[in-house]
């Protein structure tokens, strides 16, 4: 190397050590947020802290821990948006935080039946104020899943009419509390949360044509607050969407009032495919509910196969329903009966909705719908069941 290309090469290693050493600078002087997260755990495990955007999650930082009490702390760089992270600890469940600059968050988090049953939140307002909506939600359901266990065990129909009211006036307080929140929020990044809050796992609590204004309010704050953020793209995107679905859901309606009767039942099989109950119009159906757990769901299921046979190529088919929680245990008395219709199920540990929606107050039930997708007959079994068929096939 001659003398002038090493004082040309010098300036450059010198101008790119000052770049580094500035970067490395910069980068420890961007605002970081502290997490703090105290616990007890029944066993060894691993946390992930999940940062979230509007349409997905990553990894930031991740951690093992041993069985019993633990004190693990994070640092996060903190943009000047608000962030939400997520403390993931797999099947023990989740929490939630909202962080912004300046935050040393603390979470106590409590567990009970190795799951978190709740947690403590300080130092940080955006994830106190997270904590209010998941408490009172939490709340709601408990009251909710209560409810609806007694509904489906009762025989009474006043009192499932009395409960389902009950039932109805939780989830419409829930909506009305998320509402008065996001109001009185407006300019929290919570309220985003709010507004996307799911009651169960099918349904978001506001998924009416009427909501639409709570989605658009939330959508301009952040736009005036955030107009860059994935969020308020997100939503803006998120708003058009929502409003070809309510003008769907209008007409998907106009169109059930007129060619169906009857709820839509639409679940998976064994297999995972999904299939509706309405997709066998023009079939005779009986729409049965059973369980494995039901010795007389087990009896009537004997009888079903001679029926089944006897008129499973005039256009009969039977959609069944069960009400297991356990996909091996249902599986399995599918295989032991050797059933060769359609089984599907919710395998909702909190009970089946669809039962609900029919009103089954016991199991075996069932109802035999015609080719006119009307139903004609209600827990028909042997003889009567037979004869009915016979009318309606023959």
């Amino acid at each position: 190397m001659t003398n002038q290309s090493k004082l040309i090469f010098r300036p450059i290693v010198v101008t790119l050590s000052i770049a580094i050493a500035f970067a490395i600078n910069a980068c420890n002087k961007m605002p970081k947020t502290t997490i703090v997260a105290n616990f007890e755990m029944p066993s060894d495990g691993w946390v992930y802290l999940e940062k979230l955007s509007f349409s997905g999650k990553e990894v930031v930082d991740s951690t093992d821990y041993d069985k019993g009490s633990s004190k693990l702390r994070f640092r996060v760089v903190q943009p000047a948006e608000p962030t939400f992270y997520v403390l993931n600890f797999g099947t023990k469940g989740a929490v939630t935080l909202l962080t912004q600059q300046g935050d040393e968050v603390v979470v106590d988090i409590k567990m009970g039946n190795e799951r978190i049953s709740g947690y403590t939140v300080a130092g940080s307002q955006e994830s106190e104020k997270v904590l209010t909506l998941v408490d009172e939600l939490s709340k709601t359901r408990k009251q909710y899943d209560s409810l609806q266990r007694i509904y489906l065990l009762s025989q009474d129909r006043a009192l499932k009419t009395e409960l389902f009211g009950k039932m109805s006036a939780l989830v419409d307080s829930q909506r009305v509390f998320n509402t008065r929140f996001i109001w009185k929020n407006s300019t929290s990044k919570a309220s985003v949360m709010a507004v996307y809050q799911k009651f169960n796992d099918q349904s978001y609590l506001f998924d009416r044509s009427e909501d639409l204004i709570i989605y658009k309010a939330v959508a301009s704050s952040m736009m005036a607050l955030y107009p860059e953020s994935d969020y308020t793209k997100g939503m803006l995107a998120d708003i058009g969407r929502i409003q070809k679905l309510i003008s769907g859901h209008k007409v998907s309606q106009l169109i059930q009032s007129a060619e169906a009767t009857l709820p839509e039942i639409s679940l998976p099989t064994p297999k995972g495919d999904t299939v509706a109950l309405s997709s066998l119009k023009g079939k005779v159906i009986l729409l049965d509910f059973w369980a494995s757990w039901s010795q007389s769901s087990m009896l009537d299921n004997r009888e079903l196969l001679n029926v089944y046979n006897k008129f499973k190529g005039k256009g009969f088919e039977i959609y069944q329903v069960s009400l297991d929680r356990s996909k091996e245990e249902w599986v399995a008395a599918i295989e032991a009966g050797n059933l060769p219709w359609i089984n599907v199920s919710e395998l909702n540990p909190n009970g089946s909705y669809a039962a609900s929606v029919y009103n089954v107050s016991q199991i075996p039930s069932n109802y035999l719908i015609d080719k006119n997708f009307d139903i004609v007959g209600k827990n028909l079994y042997g003889q009567e069941l037979v004869k009915k068929l016979n009318s309606l096939l023959n």
